[in-house]
């Protein structure tokens, strides 16, 4: 009995200290629970690490996209170049995420391309003007007759009603009128003023005051003789007196009496 009663009181007074103990010290952590909380902050720590991952394939992927673009647009630049006749210059290939070395600037020491370097113009050799005047006198002048157009001028002044100053003074002596001694004095021009007509030595160039050509001896006649015939006077004497020069072009000179 007494042991019994020894054994209860034990256990009681055992009891009694684990309570007091419990209640004065810490409270620890028992080990499933911590393993349920580091599972707990596990989860998170994947999901970061899987977002991270995922934002390095999407960035992967679109640089491998641009890279490929850009390769296809040079490959399309490199074809049309081949179309046009050109020679595409080598490039090196750029790994994905290298960026492009920028081209050099204006004034660099970089060796032009060949097709950048284009042949001296050979300029053509330029004739002098007095040189190229002369050629082109040599090859297109016309000459003509400057005595035999006058004797036609007064051939068609003539068949106009008209009488030559020499034709008069014969006609005045033979009817005594003058006398020989007047008459040499008078020949052949009468004591008549005049007016020169000049017209260029090459025929090609022979025209009129207007700049009308003329074209032939004929014409030239024609010219002289139809301003003779304008005078109200019918004594008339028209000869041929030479060659005169005017700004480096050389006329013939025919007066014109009356």
């Amino acid at each position: 009995m007494k042991k019994r009663l020894f054994l209860i009181l034990s256990v009681t007074v055992l009891l009694a200290a684990g309570c007091g103990n419990t209640d004065n010290a810490a409270p620890d952590m028992e080990p499933e629970a911590a393993e349920t909380a580091v599972d707990a902050a596990e989860p998170d720590m994947t999901e970061h690490k899987e977002a991270a991952a995922a934002e390095q394939a999407e960035n992967g992927d679109a640089e491998k996209k641009q890279t490929e673009k850009k390769t296809a647009e040079e490959i399309g630049q490199e074809e049309g170049d081949k179309e046009a006749g050109e020679t595409p210059e080598p490039k090196t290939a750029r790994q994905p995420g290298q960026k492009e070395e920028p081209e050099p600037a204006q004034g660099s020491t970089d060796v032009p391309k060949p097709e950048e370097i284009k042949p001296e113009e050979t300029k053509p050799e330029v004739m002098e003007p007095e040189e190229t005047k002369q050629q082109e006198q040599t090859l297109t002048t016309v000459s003509y007759d400057p005595i035999s157009v006058c004797r036609q001028a007064v051939a068609k002044c003539q068949a106009g009603g008209m009488t030559t100053t020499t034709d008069n003074l014969a006609s005045l002596l033979a009817e005594g009128k003058i006398t020989q001694e007047e008459y040499n004095s008078y020949y052949p021009y009468d004591g008549l003023g005049y007016y020169s007509v000049f017209v260029e030595t090459d025929l090609n160039e022979a025209s009129t005051t207007s700049g009308r050509k003329l074209g032939s001896e004929d014409g030239i006649a024609d010219y002289i003789a139809g301003m003779m015939m304008l005078e109200t006077e019918p004594v008339f004497y028209i000869e041929y007196t030479g060659v005169c020069s005017l700004s480096g072009t050389e006329f013939y000179e025919f007066r014109c009496y009356r």
